[in-house]
Parts: C-alpha cells; sequence; structure tokens
C-alpha cells in the first residue's frame, strides 16, 4: 500500500487502472473502515483509495496486510481539501460505511463533486442522500453489491452524481443563510 502523499501529488499515487472507490474520513471505530476492507475482498478488480488519519490507521494497515489487500489500497494519510477534491475526481465511487454521524462533511463534499455514493442506511446519510445516492444496511455483502451494480452501470451512477451534487448545492454557507433569512423574516 501506498503512504506517500506527502512526496507525491495524489495523481500520482491514485491507482490508475480498474475500479477506483474513495473513503475520506478519521481513522475510528464510528467511521468503520473495516467494512471498507470487507467490501474490497468481495470486489476483485477494485482497489481503494484511503484519506484520512487517526487512531484506528495503525489497526487497519495491519489488517489491509492480514487480509492481503496491500496491493489494493492506498493510504494518502491527510492531504489539503483541494487535493481531496481533485482524488475524487480521480476515483469512481464514493463509499461511506459510518456507524453514525451528525453532519457528514466528507459525504457532502463527494456530493458537491458529483460522485456515486454508496452509504450506510443511518439517519444523517439517508437526510443528506435522500435519493441521489445508494443506502445500504452495514453488511459488506450489501455494500458491495451497490459497489458493484454502480460500477457496472456508468450512466446510472454518473446520472446519481449529477442529482448528488445539485442537492449538495442546498448547503452551501449561502442557500443556508438564506434559508435561515427566512425562518427570521416570516416569525
Amino acid at each position: 500500500y501506498e503512504n506517500r502523499a506527502a512526496l507525491l501529488s495524489p495523481k500520482s499515487v491514485v491507482p490508475r487502472f480498474g475500479p477506483k472507490i474513495l473513503h475520506v474520513g478519521r481513522f475510528s471505530a464510528q467511521k468503520n473502515h473495516g467494512a471498507l476492507l470487507d467490501v474490497l475482498a468481495r470486489l476483485p478488480e477494485a482497489s481503494l483509495v484511503l484519506v484520512g488519519d487517526g487512531e484506528d490507521k495503525k489497526v487497519i494497515e495491519r489488517r489491509v496486510h492480514d487480509m492481503k489487500l496491500q496491493d489494493r489500497v492506498t493510504f494518502l494519510g491527510e492531504i489539503e481539501p483541494e487535493e481531496v477534491r481533485t482524488v475524487m475526481g480521480l476515483c469512481d465511487l464514493f463509499m461511506f460505511p459510518s456507524l453514525y454521524e451528525a453532519m457528514p462533511m466528507a459525504l457532502l463534499e463527494a456530493m458537491a463533486t458529483g460522485m456515486a455514493i454508496v452509504a450506510s442506511d443511518i439517519p444523517a446519510n439517508r437526510e443528506l442522500l435522500k435519493d441521489t445516492g445508494v443506502l445500504r444496511n452495514l453488511d459488506p455483502e450489501q455494500f458491495a453489491k451497490a459497489a458493484a451494480g454502480l460500477l457496472a452501470d456508468p450512466k446510472y451512477a454518473s446520472d446519481l452524481g449529477k442529482r448528488a451534487a445539485e442537492r449538495a448545492s442546498h448547503f452551501t454557507v449561502a442557500a443556508m443563510a438564506d434559508g435561515y433569512e427566512r425562518i427570521l423574516m416570516a416569525s
């Protein structure tokens, strides 16, 4: 696996061939990185790009090694926001298997860039995505089937991504400020 993002640009470390699944998030139990590895094991042609750092990173690195997935997992570490957007443009699918969230900012950013998304069916993800992504229970087999379906149907994935980008536009600072202003004016 790669762990040299500080030395190289995202374009040079993201795998060139095969479907690329992306996850952005802190390495912690909440973000459920283990599920990502279980999904990857079920998608033999795919690779996984992980952006972030955190207390569980060593555990996940060890699990990647134990599962013999090191040739298919790229660890980019923490990178600048503009680099995250570049990586999103290089990947085919955003996967977000969090166990719980308040306001999933990484999910919102993936939506804004028009990525196809498979996410855990939890209240925050459900509220944010609505019908612009695929929500699944936290079963690796279900996640893998959803991912395989989107990867096999680029037109459907693109349509979902476009709808996600449109939905994300409702969550910009300007859009939210306008909404608050309307609420205050109505009271």
